[in-house]
């Protein structure tokens, strides 16, 4: 057996380490909440640029302007599905996919629909594309 003084000894070793270890824990979340707040409230991290790539015929501000995302606000507040579906419900707009650039850049590739030809009908120009289904009026 071991002497009592060793035993103890060894207690107070454990003690201390276990609380080292709580004591280590907890400042890393208070480090990692910190930066997580720091991230959603700075201004570093506001939207100030917006790209919008591999449009035709649809101008890069009613791309924009479609998808709700405006300068100045969080990137990280962002919600990139609902400006997605923004931007499908246009007519000429195939694909879309939104990607955050940080810290303030976000990226808009658009695949638009491959026009074919315009007709008039009934007093209405309409387009159709390579699949030959017929689209919706475009405005004249």
């Amino acid at each position: 057996m071991k002497p009592a003084s060793i035993v103890s000894s060894d207690l107070v070793k454990s003690k201390k380490k276990r609380k080292r270890i709580k004591r280590g824990i907890l400042i890393f979340i208070l480090l990692a909440s910190t930066a997580v707040i720091l991230s959603l409230k700075l201004p570093y991290f506001n939207v100030s640029n917006i790209l919008v790539t591999n449009n035709i015929n649809v101008t890069k501000e009613s791309i924009i302007d479609i998808s709700g995302i405006k300068n100045g606000n969080n990137i990280f507040y962002l919600k990139s599905n609902v400006a997605k579906n923004l931007l499908l419900q246009n007519q000429y707009i195939e694909k879309v996919s939104i990607h955050r650039i940080l810290p303030s850049t976000v990226s808009i590739d658009v695949n638009e629909r491959k026009i074919m030809y315009y007709y008039k009908d009934k007093g209405k120009y309409r387009s159709e594309e390579h699949t030959s289904e017929l689209q919706s009026p475009v405005r004249s």
